[in-house]
Formats: C-alpha cells, sequence, structure tokens
C-alpha cells in the first residue's frame, strides 16, 4: 500500500505540547498516534526555523520538539519553491508578513506532497486559500495539495 505523502506545518508541531487549547492538543495526539504511522511525513527547513527562533527561551520545549520530528523527512526551500511563493504573493494569497505559510504551501507543492496539514486557520486552512493555491497551481503545472486540519486526515 503507497502512503500519502502529508507535509505537517508548524503548528502541528507546535500543538502537540500547547496545553493552552486541550481540545486541539489532543487531536493533534490522536492524529500523531493513529494516522501518522500509515502516512509519509514531511517538514521543511522552513519549520525548523519556525522551531529554533519560537523556542529560544524554552530549551526543554526546543528539544522536545526536534525529537518529535526527527525520523521526518525534510524538503528545502529550493530556487524553483522560492519562485512559487512569488507568485503566491504576486496574486495577493498570502502577505508579505505571512511568507512562512505561503513558503509551506509551495515547499509541498513543488514536491508532489497530497496534503499540508494545519491548525492555522488563519492563511492556510480556508477556502479561498484552498481554490486559490489550487488555480496558481494548475496554472503552473503542479498538482493540487489539500491543505486540512488533522481531523480531516
Amino acid at each position: 500500500m503507497i502512503k500519502s505523502k502529508v507535509f505537517l506545518d508548524t503548528s502541528i508541531i507546535s500543538a502537540y505540547f500547547d496545553n493552552r487549547e486541550p481540545y486541539r492538543q489532543k487531536l493533534t495526539k490522536q492524529f500523531w498516534h493513529d494516522r501518522l504511522p500509515d502516512l509519509d511525513i514531511f517538514i521543511s527547513d522552513i519549520v525548523l526555523t519556525e522551531i529554533l527562533n519560537n523556542t529560544e527561551e524554552n530549551e526543554k520545549l526546543k528539544k522536545m520538539m526536534l525529537e518529535l520530528i526527527d525520523t521526518f523527512t525534510i524538503l528545502q526551500l529550493t530556487k524553483e519553491a522560492e519562485e512559487l511563493t512569488e507568485e503566491y504573493l504576486k496574486r495577493g494569497i498570502f502577505s508579505v508578513k505571512s511568507i512562512f505559510d505561503a513558503n509551506h504551501v509551495a515547499i509541498a507543492s513543488v514536491n508532489s506532497i497530497t496534503y499540508l496539514v494545519s491548525w492555522n486557520y488563519k492563511h492556510l486552512v480556508k477556502v479561498k486559500t484552498r481554490f486559490e493555491v489550487s488555480s496558481i497551481n494548475n496554472a503552473n503545472g503542479y498538482n493540487n495539495i489539500q491543505i486540512v486540519t488533522p481531523p480531516e486526515l
């Protein structure tokens, strides 16, 4: 059986440890333990950068997050992904302030990832973003990517 290719953005990794939202944390841990073993999991160098930058003061959390993802394949922000990111920005799908979100989608798209899993409802997990990303990806020869939350997968 071929495993689906899944890209995790940083919100999924941080939600695993974030007890400020217990229900989301519970759903994340369920997803992690019940679904991840059946999937081919990818992250990116952008995810690593976000983890390292956002946990500077908390070495223990940083260590736990890095251990949690240590077996995942790390994809790079290539020139091709940078060009697709620029297209997303030019078309107004993402603002410059949310460039890392655009990078996540572009990296996943150029690597033919099937699903991008996120808890980011502001920039990623919404109908408008899904539609516009699909439109630009199709116009540029990339497959559609499904942007979903853990329970949807």
